[in-house]
């Protein structure tokens, strides 16, 4: 995350560990060696049963009473760190701690937050694409035969597709404000854009029919 104070542990190609601060300052960093806003002392690292524990002395202003924590792995090449995943745990590993109690209270609710936008934009997809349009397809497919069905068949395609419509375009407005909160920079991949255009002449077709009846 962008403007942390990290300390770095790793266990080195020849075995032995490396413990060392690192002011996080891009997406693309690989936590280069450097002094934080405040003082560590006694900067050390142990590796146990699979486990990277670190030992340190922080020096904080007398008026801190909590600090937001946020803790990572990720893989390494050679005795450089790289990149770590940005989905899943990897997104919501964030905690506070009060200094006063000693207690860490685990961040919740901006994990819950993502969780509920990615469940919105799953359930509106799947109802857009997966209910709605599959839905007015059939409608118009099964129903036209039907001359007592003539011209309700027609309305109730049109409802289903433009419903189908409307219910993805917000589906695809919460991705992209998922992937801005993913990767906190604008939208840089035109793939991101392109879909809609093209899909949006099913709705208009659908209009142009329904003038034509």
């Amino acid at each position: 995350m962008v403007g942390s104070q990290a300390l770095v542990a790793f266990q080195q190609s020849d075995g032995k560990m490396r413990a060392f601060t690192a002011p996080v300052t891009s997406y693309e960093t690989q936590l280069r060696e450097g002094d934080l806003d405040f003082a560590v002392l006694d900067l050390s690292a142990t590796y146990k049963s699979n486990e990277i524990t670190i030992f340190a002395t922080l020096k904080l202003p007398s008026n801190t009473t909590t600090v937001n924590q946020v803790w990572q792995d990720g893989p390494l090449s050679g005795n450089t760190s790289e990149m770590h995943a940005i989905s899943g745990p990897n997104v919501e590993s964030m905690a506070t701690l009060n200094l006063l109690s000693g207690r860490s209270a685990t961040t919740v609710a901006g994990g819950n937050t993502k969780t509920k936008k990615r469940n919105v934009h799953g359930m509106l997809n799947t109802v857009s694409w997966g209910i709605m349009m599959p839905l007015g397809v059939l409608l118009a497919r099964y129903l036209k035969v039907f001359t007592s069905a003539d011209p309700a068949w027609f309305y109730l395609h049109v409802t289903c597709q433009v419903s189908a419509y409307i219910i993805g375009v917000a589906g695809w407005a919460t991705g992209l404000q998922l992937r801005k909160r993913v990767f906190q920079h604008p939208i840089q991949c035109p793939r991101d854009h392109w879909p809609y255009p093209i899909l949006s002449r099913n709705p208009s077709g659908v209009c142009f029919a329904s003038k034509a009846k």
